[in-house]
């Protein structure tokens, strides 16, 4: 009896006993592709989160628009997103599923140039957006992996390229509202 009452002290204590907490710090840069108003468009950026089964991340990315002429001045247009995420996933393995929901700031901006001169200035419209997604992190070793990604973005409210000029335009940057679909790969690097 005494023998069993002893085993089921320390058995209690080792389950009290305080385990070292551990936490992933996840680097990412990455590239890929963002589907905005039906057009295709190149993106890049990058990530860090820090966390285990819960991981806080920042993300920054950019997708370049395209270019609005009109008979004034060119204008060269691209988005830029500053996010903050929650992410769930498995913090074990070396397959890591991972689904994530944030919010941050979308911001739209431009640079006018006219045709004989060069750069006239900037103009700039923000707005405050949000992100669902998910993706798979595949680990190679302890430190080195591959991430994939799919996020929806869309700002809180309208915000278009129109909101930077109100002339008339030509050329290849979207006419709709600005929310998007963004598919990128990048190299994981986990300290």
């Amino acid at each position: 009896m005494a023998r069993s009452l002893a085993v089921v002290l320390v058995a209690a204590l080792a389950l009290l006993a305080p385990v070292g907490a551990r936490a992933d710090v996840l680097l990412t840069p990455f590239a890929g592709l963002s589907f905005v108003d039906g057009e295709t468009k190149g993106t890049y950026g990058g990530s860090l989160g820090m966390g285990g089964l819960i991981t806080l991340e920042a993300d920054v990315s950019r997708t370049h628009l395209g270019k609005v002429t009109t008979p004034a001045f060119d204008l060269d247009v691209r988005a830029t997103s500053y996010m903050g995420h929650v992410m769930v996933r498995p913090p074990f393995g070396s397959v890591q599923p991972y689904v994530q929901a944030g919010a941050g700031l979308l911001r739209l901006s431009g640079r006018f140039d006219l045709p004989f001169d060069g750069a006239l200035g900037d103009a700039t419209k923000s707005k405050v957006a949000y992100s669902l997604g998910g993706g798979l992190m595949i680990f190679f070793t302890p430190a080195i992996g591959l991430r994939g990604d799919v996020r929806y973005i869309r700002p809180v409210g309208d915000l278009r390229v129109s909101d930077l000029v109100s002339l008339p335009t030509s050329g290849e940057v979207p006419d709709g509202r600005l929310d998007f679909t963004r598919a990128t790969a990048g190299l994981v690097v986990r300290f």
